[in-house]
Order: C-alpha cells, then sequence, then structure tokens
C-alpha cells in the first residue's frame, strides 16, 4: 500500500493532546451544547490516542489536501472491490473566521490493535532538540511536526478515508497555562530543527521514506 510520509515546518498546534492521551466520548457535552467530545483517559482505554491538530498557511494547506485526495484515489484503483464508500480527509477543516489557514489533524493510537501491546508516545522535542520534558503544551505553540498518511476504514460508517499518523514534534515556541515554564526560551520558528538530524531527516514539504508502520485501526472521530 503507498503510504505517504511529511514533515510540516513553521506550523501552529491546536488542541495538542500530546502530553496525556485522550479518546472520543459521545456521551459528553461539548460547550457548544452539541455531544461528543476528546476526554482524558489512559492509554488502555479503547480508542485511546494522542492527537494534534496543527494550522497552516492556505498555499501549502491546499498542497498537502490534494496529495491526501491522490493518495486516497490511487488506493480506489488498487483496491476496487474492497472500497464502496470514501470520505473527506479525516480532521481537516476549514474556518470562515480564518481563510488564509487551513486545518488538519495527526494522531498515534496508543495500542496496537492486533496484539493489544502500548505503543511508544510520539516523539516530542523543545526549542533545545531535547525530549520536551513539559508536553503540556496549549493551543497557539508552534513548531514543526513530522507524520504518516494511510488509507484506512472507518469501522463505523464502512468509509475509506485517510488518516495522518503523528510521529514526531518539535516545539519551537511552547505555550503554556501561566507561558512562564522555567528553563524554556522561545525560538522563532524560522530556527526549526538544527540539527537532531534535521529533524530526524524530515525535509520540509517532501515525501520521506517510510520509517515507522502506522497502526491501521478503524478510525474514531476525534
Amino acid at each position: 500500500m503507498k503510504k505517504m510520509n511529511k514533515t510540516l515546518k513553521d506550523v501552529e498546534f491546536i488542541y495538542p493532546h500530546i502530553d496525556k492521551p485522550f479518546r472520543f466520548d459521545p456521551t459528553k457535552e461539548r460547550d457548544d451544547g452539541e455531544m461528543g467530545k476528546s476526554v482524558e483517559c489512559e492509554p488502555t482505554a479503547p480508542s485511546a490516542a494522542w492527537s494534534l491538530d496543527f494550522d497552516i498557511d492556505k498555499e501549502r494547506g491546499i498542497k498537502l489536501y490534494k496529495e491526501a485526495e491522490a493518495l486516497l484515489e490511487q488506493y480506489k484503483k488498487d483496491n476496487p472491490k474492497t472500497v464502496k464508500k470514501t470520505e473527506e480527509l479525516r480532521g481537516y477543516k476549514e474556518n470562515p473566521e480564518t481563510p488564509d489557514t487551513l486545518r488538519f489533524r495527526a494522531k498515534a493510537t496508543c495500542t496496537d490493535r492486533k496484539t493489544g501491546e502500548l505503543k511508544p508516545k510520539p516523539s516530542v522535542y523543545g526549542p533545545d532538540l531535547k525530549p520536551l520534558e513539559d508536553c503540556d503544551i496549549r493551543s497557539g505553540s508552534r513548531g514543526s511536526i513530522k507524520f504518516g498518511a494511510s488509507v484506512t476504514p472507518n469501522g463505523s460508517s464502512g468509509c475509506h478515508g485517510v488518516t495522518f499518523w503523528l510521529n514526531a514534534v518539535h516545539v519551537t515556541d511552547p505555550i503554556y497555562g501561566s507561558n512562564d515554564v522555567e528553563g524554556f526560551d522561545a525560538v522563532a520558528p524560522s530556527q526549526s530543527y538544527e540539527n537532531l538530524n534535521d529533524f530526524l531527516e524530515g525535509t520540509e514539504g517532501k515525501d520521506q521514506e517510510n520509517k515507522s508502520s502506522p497502526d491501521m485501526d478503524d478510525e474514531i472521530p476525534f
């Protein structure tokens, strides 16, 4: 199966769940009154995952979306008997209030679907390119993100769609609840990853060799 692997610099992190795992609970009410929200959980809970939404400029966003579309189209051609219905890129959003940016989501499931064993947490690095001790960052933090993509089925709807799988994060400009965590001086996003193997051998906007095997879980609507 063809997969896509990306590293993107200078993105804004939204709703980061990279400190503790979360899962989607359809019985919980959101602030807008609608039902269904992400809630903190144990890594062993059903559908538990780490996830991260990220905003990028419209030009890069359109290119990324088209690449995901192409991945899905190729999968449909290669598997005509398997794919009966398809759905939009999972986690993708457009906001009329921010027309110059597009939002995407990457996630990593906490357990292996086949074995039930816990999987390693996605790597998170701080401005100094060392493992970030406090990963409880807030929306508005900035940095780089490394993720893969593959086509998976949605267990509830039967639709096939593209999921982005979170591999690693480089937080160049962390924001915390008080934004005064000792020992972390914000680094300008333009200085993203120098070096840590150029952020684990990733290059902005280009496909990388697939070095991870994303868990082909049924999609959960985070």
